[in-house]
Parts: structure tokens; C-alpha cells; sequence
């Protein structure tokens, strides 16, 4: 609208009727916002938009085979490829960009279907969300150093590709980010990225082998599945978030490492039917389960006396140990009993002492004769009540009946009081509830003291039940947390 109020303006000021004060007010008003302005030209097939300081490349003829980009258009540099600017060039086999370019935009290549090869200039900080999806016949392309997040979709469908490298620069994988890239056999994660989005591998029916790195904390939904080539896979120690389907239908990885501490299973590895083994190296590993998606011939591998030894032997599974725990392990789980177990003591001792010294002392001298005579008649009558009111207390002192670790309440501390301690922690897992397991069930199984039946303690019995079986000495469960 603007260039036509000027345009008109001009005109007038041609024929002499416009004051010169009227067109000094338009310039100035046209000049605030000089920078949003451009002027549009053409440069062989392509079309840009020319702003102040520098130039867009806004669009491509469908028709053209090849479209040098040139690094300057009317003195001013070419900085960026805008959104869908060579959306459906299907006929375009291959492109360079120069290397003033920095920005690469929404859809940018959209459905290039015939583009072979294109070279990314070291310039460019961002790929913009299905920048390159639909180019089918794209065989490589190496992601320049400076890219740090792969926009979703970036490069979905882009099943030709059998070459990728992403640069350490980059910390985020978009959802969707490679979808459907089948082609693909082989890739690295570099260390830098600490998120993959959902569906970001999603039917890479081709790749065999992915490196994850050790900085990954979140794997999301349905990440690699329909990955039916992939064979192997580790995850990482700092992984907190393994989403739901993250490695559904991967019908050909056999072998899973977990380095990290918590783990569940449901709906992750389903249809994972040639899965044979799961290697676990955190010792106290926090495993949730589901038998539904597992071969009765899987073998878990774990250290002796870990969660997967008494994971292994409560699903029936086969054991294979890797060893004695390694030391390191142990003081992990120091640092929060100690304030599970001096925040209750504090708040026992100090609010039950306050109350009871002042509520005593008043109605003792309000009351002193009417209260004096109906109390002892009272205790004298209601002597079958304190039965009552002692009830509680033996059910604390149950647990020398039932020891702290004998969850059966068999009197004895053994693999089968660690299986019954998963077993339920997992359906704790799965719905929120110990099922019938009783609160003295639950108190001898809570070895650790943090109010919660979990994988940790069914390995703590099983740790001390071998021990104990050992050397014939009986001592304090509770040893093996300090």
C-alpha cells in the first residue's frame, strides 16, 4: 500500500500539485520501517527480494534443471534461501549455495524430489523445519558446523540418503526430524545433543548400527520405530526419559544395553521379536516390566546380587553374571537415606514434646476435683480400651516377627522375598498400587527407608540373602545401604 501512496505521490509531485511539506511527511513515514521493505527482481529462474543491506532468494521456476545462486545481487549480499522457495523444483538435479548464506527456510526444498546433491555453505546456523522433505533422490549432505537444532521434518522422506554427518555443534533433533530416511545404514549422534523428538528416526527401515551419546537425557516416542535393520543398541547412563514405542517394531535388534538407572518396558520394546538379550550395568537399576513383549528364552545379564539378578530370576528368565558388584556403586545410595531418615526423627521428637508439656499442666489445675474423681473411674472402667489402643503399638514391633527383608513372613530372608519385593514394585510401576501386598509386607520390603517398594531393595535382599548364605553370619540388612 505503501509503494503506491508514494507512487502516486511522485506523479503528483511531477505535475506540480502536491506541497513540498506533504511529500517530505511521506518520506519520513516510509523510512521508519525501511528495513521490512524490499523491492522483488528476477535473476535468470530464480526470483529474490532485495531489502537495505541484504538479498532473499524468495522463489524458483518448477521448470528449471539447474539455479546458480550468486553470493551478491546488485552489490548486496545473498543471505538467506526463504520459505518454500524451491518447493516442487522436481526436474532440479543439483545446487550449490554460496557462502554468504546463513539461513536456510521453512520448506525450502520442499518435494525436490529429482535434487541428487547440495553442498551447505559452513555459514549456516539454521535448517528450518522440512527445509529438505521430500527429496527423495538426495544421496548426502553434511550439515555444517555452526547448525545447532535439525528442524522437524527437515529431512523426512528423504529416502535416497545413504550419507549423513551431523556436527557436535547441534544439541536438538526435531520430531519427524528423519522420518522415512531408509536409506540410511549407519549414524552418530554427535556428543552435543541432549534430546531426540519424537518419531525422529521413524521408519529408517535401512539403519543398522546408531551411536548414541553420553550426554542424551531424553529418547522420545516411537524415536526408532519400524528401525527393523537395527541389530544393537546402548543407552546411555544420563537417559531420564525413554518414550513410550521409542523402539517398537525393531524386529531384528536382538542385543539392548542399559546404562542407565531407570528403565521401563512397557510398550518400548514391543514387537521386538528377536530380542535375546538385556545387558544391565547399573547395579541397582530401577526396572519396570512387562513379560507380554518378551521370548521365554531371553537372558538377562547383570551383576551378582543386582536388580537383574532378582529381575531375572522373579520373571523366570536365564542369569548370566558379569561379576561381583563394582564398589563405586555403593555410595550412590547413601546420600538419600541419610535425609530420609533424620527429617522424620526431628519432627517426631520435637512436636509431640511441645504439645504435651502445656495441654497436661492447664486442665490439671482447671479441673482439679470433678476431673480428679471421674479420671480414675473412668481408666478403672475403660481398662479393656486400652487393649484397643494398644493394638497399634504391637503392630509396630511386628516387625521382629516379620524382619525387615523377610517380605514372605516365612522367617526367612531369601531370593523369594526379593522376587516378591520386584514383582510388586513393577505392578507399582504399572498402576500405581502394591496390589495385595500389606502395609507389614511393605515395611519389611522398603529396605533403603524412602516410603516406596522399588527395584533397589528386592537387590538389597538378594544381596544379603547370599551373603548371609555365605558366611553363616546373621547381621543388620540395612548395613548393605549405609
Amino acid at each position: 500500500m505503501k509503494k503506491i501512496v508514494a507512487g502516486a505521490l511522485a506523479c503528483c509531485m511531477l505535475a506540480g500539485v502536491v506541497p513540498a511539506s506533504l511529500v517530505k511527511f511521506a518520506d519520513s513515514s516510509l523510512s521508519a520501517e525501511a528495513a521490512d521493505e524490499y523491492i522483488e527482481g528476477e535473476s535468470g529462474f530464480l526470483t529474490y527480494k532485495k531489502y537495505e543491506d541484504h538479498v532473499v532468494i524468495s522463489d524458483c521456476k518448477t521448470t528449471a534443471m539447474a539455479a546458480p545462486i550468486p553470493a551478491e545481487i546488485e552489490g548486496l549480499p545473498v543471505t538467506e534461501i526463504g520459505d518454500n522457495a524451491f518447493q516442487d523444483c522436481s526436474v532440479l538435479k543439483s545446487l550449490t549455495i554460496p557462502d554468504s548464506v546463513t539461513l536456510i527456510g521453512d520448506e525450502a526444498f520442499y518435494n525436490c524430489s529429482g535434487l541428487t546433491e547440495i553442498t551447505l555453505p559452513d555459514g549456516v546456523t539454521s535448517i528450518g523445519q522440512a527445509a529438505f522433505c521430500g527429496c527423495s533422490g538426495l544421496t548426502g549432505i553434511t550439515i555444517p558446523d555452526g547448525v545447532t537444532l535439525i528442524g522437524e521434518s527437515a529431512f523426512s522422506g528423504c529416502s535416497g540418503l545413504t550419507e549423513l554427518t551431523i556436527p557436535d555443534s547441534v544439541t536438538s533433533i526435531g520430531e519427524w526430524g528423519f522420518y522415512d530416511c531408509s536409506g540410511l545404514t549407519e549414524i552418530t549422534i554427535p556428543n552435543g545433543v541432549t534430546s531426540i523428538g519424537e518419531c525422529a528416526f521413524y521408519c529408517c527401515s535401512g539403519l543398522t548400527k546408531i551411536t548414541l551419546p553420553d550426554g542424551i537425557t531424553s529418547i522420545g516416542i516411537s524415536a526408532f520405530e519400524g528401525c527393523s535393520s537395527l541389530t544393537e543398541i546402548t543407552i546411555p547412563a544420563a537417559v531420564t526419559s525413554l518414550g513410550g514405542y521409542a523402539f517398537h517394531d525393531c524386529s531384528s535388534l536382538t542385543s539392548v544395553t542399559f546404562l542407565c538407572h531407570e528403565i521401563n518396558f512397557y510398550e518400548r520394546f514391543g514387537e521386538c521379536s528377536n530380542l535375546s538379550e538385556l545387558v544391565f550395568l547399573d547395579p541397582y537399576a530401577d526396572i519396570v516390566f512387562n513379560t507380554i513383549d518378551f521370548n521365554e528364552s531371553l537372558v538377562i545379564k547383570g551383576y551378582e546380587y543386582s536388580t537383574a539378578q532378582g529381575f531375572a530370576e522373579a520373571n523366570g528368565f536365564e542369569f548370566v553374571s558379569l561379576g561381583a558388584m563394582p564398589e563405586t556403586t555403593e555410595p550412590e545410595t547413601t546420600e538419600p537415606t541419610e535425609p530420609e531418615t533424620t527429617e522424620p526423627t526431628e519432627p517426631a521428637t520435637t512436636e509431640p514434646t511441645e504439645p504435651a508439656t502445656t495441654e497436661p499442666t492447664e486442665p490439671a489445675t482447671t479441673e482439679p476435683t470433678e476431673p480428679a474423681t471421674t479420671e480414675p473411674t473412668e481408666p478403672a472402667t475403660t481398662e479393656p480400651e486400652p487393649t484397643e489402643t494398644t493394638e497399634p503399638i504391637p503392630t509396630e514391633p511386628q516387625p521382629t516377627e516379620t524382619p525387615l527383608g523377610d517380605v514372605t513372613g516365612d522367617n526367612v530372608i531369601n531370593a523369594g522375598d526379593a522376587a516378591m519385593t520386584l514383582s510388586t514394585a513393577a505392578e507399582y510401576g504399572a498402576t500405581g498400587s502394591y496390589g495385595d501386598m500389606t502395609e507389614v509386607q511393605i515395611t519389611a520390603a522398603d529396605i533403603d527407608g524412602n516410603g516406596m517398594v522399588n527395584a533397589s531393595d528386592a537387590a538389597y535382599i538378594l544381596q544379603y540373602a547370599a551373603i548371609r548364605g555365605a558366611n553363616g553370619k546373621d547381621f543388620d540388612i540395612r548395613d548393605l545401604v549405609k
